[in-house]
């Protein structure tokens, strides 16, 4: 494709070369650049893009997007373009590289801190069922029609890589994209380009500190969202305040305060929700006041696009479970093990009091968490009295211990956990430590197991090594049942 028409919409000083060139490709990455390839010279959190110009261009790139006025020695005969913000302009050129008519497909985007994988999987599957082709992206993967099509680390992909999954859902009649949108992405300008039919708000509670510094940045971030003209319906949870704050630019509102959408309680798998127009009943497979506010953001969006109410009742009795998301499994002579990939305050709080109010008494609570190295670790402690306060016993295991030693990471969480009780140990390696919990617990009592869900790896010295949560679980009941 030509430069120009890759540039439509951006804003660009052509500093070299010519306007005209055939671009082949496109790339963030010096070490994966083609012969044809325009290379965006980022400026990053940790390295300067422009300090690879030269490597992309040895590679074979004829076109660079830089903000520097500067041309390398070396660079004879490519052409140079310069932006204000590089990042700003990839998602835009990506679309113009990949979906030059558009979107044939309408777009969902969620946003918060809980709730956005099951919100997503809610929509996609409602919708499928009723014969649309439907894209979910997210924590969990790409999945098309409920088929993975590729497994993802990122919540939400970067902009090259989103726009070309774009151009292949254009190509095989895709009806709708329902996509985790995270404040890393928005606030690193990676959906610029992408236009949402919906928005939907969750809400808002302590997560990524590391990176956004204060609670207000991380706010900031989710509500680019729902600024502008990048969303044409919104809808936010109003019992949240932050969820109060978004809704001031007019949007359609959800949850047990004064709403659009209200949501009554009746018992821990039942609501009803009360509109204007309607009044429904909504019977849920799966327990959690939070779920019944991720199958009430689910249902606007499917009534809004046609689906009626009759469904909807039938549908939400019968959801397939998440994975990771409050899955169940039943160990012979031991207790009951619940996965969730609860990983903050907020959700684990919720997480455990859910169990707890289903157990209605009986038996205990046995908790085994861990939290990240090298983020946030200012929600180590908080965790740790959370779920020394809510479980009979706790034990500490880490998630991914990244480049950050393990011991330390399990130290901030014991600080924790002995402000409240004495009734905890730290394992090591994780296995081990659900072999434990699964062990001393009696048929009464529920394990819970919090933190990755169905994470496909253990991160740890930059390396993904083989790992997942489920599997685990299976093999330790399937041996435990010999």
């Amino acid at each position: 494709m030509k430069l120009y028409r890759l540039l439509s919409g951006v804003s660009f000083e052509l500093i070299t070369g010519e306007l005209d060139v055939e671009v082949s490709g496109l790339e963030d990455n010096s070490k994966r650049v083609c012969r044809g390839n325009l290379f965006f010279a980022i400026n990053g959190t940790r390295v300067n893009g422009e300090d690879y110009i030269l490597e992309a261009i040895n590679n074979g790139a004829e076109v660079v997007v830089t903000q520097s006025d500067t041309i390398p020695e070396g660079a004879k005969g490519i052409t140079f373009v310069k932006v204000d913000n590089v990042r700003k302009v990839i998602g835009i050129v990506a679309k113009n590289y990949y979906c030059p008519n558009g979107y044939s497909f309408k777009i969902i985007g969620i946003t918060g801190t809980n709730g956005k994988t099951t919100t997503s999987f809610m929509i996609g599957d409602g919708l499928e069922q009723n014969g649309y082709n439907v894209c979910v992206v997210g924590t969990s993967g790409i999945f098309v029609n409920g088929k993975q099509l590729r497994g993802e680390y990122l919540t939400t992909p970067d902009p090259i890589e989103l726009q070309s999954l774009f151009g292949f859902l254009n190509s095989i009649y895709v009806d709708y994209v329902v996509m985790e949108v995270s404040a890393h992405a928005l606030d690193l300008e990676k959906l610029n380009g992408v236009e949402f039919n919906y928005s939907i708000f969750s809400n808002l509670t302590e997560d990524h500190l590391d990176y956004f510094g204060n609670m207000e940045n991380y706010g900031l971030a989710k509500k680019k969202l729902f600024m502008g003209n990048l969303s044409k319906v919104k809808i936010i949870n109003t019992s949240d305040e932050f969820g109060r704050e978004i809704a001031k630019v007019g949007a359609i509102s959800y949850g047990e305060c004064e709403s659009d959408y209200k949501i009554e309680k009746i018992d821990n798998n039942c609501f009803k929700l009360t509109n204007n127009n309607f009044k429904i009943k909504i019977k849920l497979n799966i327990s959690g006041i939070y779920n019944f506010y991720n199958a009430t953001a689910s249902i606007i969006v499917l009534l809004s696009e046609g689906v009626k109410p009759k469904f909807i009742k039938k549908y939400f009795r019968n959801l397939k479970i998440v994975d990771g998301r409050y899955n169940e499994f039943s160990v012979r002579g031991h207790g009951k093990v619940v996965l969730d990939f609860a990983h903050t305050p907020d959700g684990l709080e919720k997480l455990l009091h859910n169990v707890r109010e289903n157990m209605k008494g009986v038996g205990r609570l046995i908790s085994v968490f861990g939290c990240g190295g090298n983020r946030d670790p200012k929600k180590r402690p908080i965790m740790g009295r959370i779920s020394g306060q809510n479980a009979d016993y706790t034990i500490i295991s880490i998630d991914n211990p990244r480049r950050e030693p393990a011991d330390n990471v399990m130290a901030d969480i014991q600080a924790g956990v002995q402000e409240v009780t004495d009734k905890y140990e730290i394992i090591m390696p994780r296995s081990l430590a659900i072999l434990r919990a699964i062990n001393m617990s009696e048929p009464s009592d529920v394990v819970v197991i919090s933190g990755k869900g169905t994470e496909p790896y253990y991160e740890v010295n930059g390396k993904k090594e083989f790992y997942r949560e489920d599997i685990v679980i299976d093999c330790i009941r399937k041996n435990l049942e010999k």
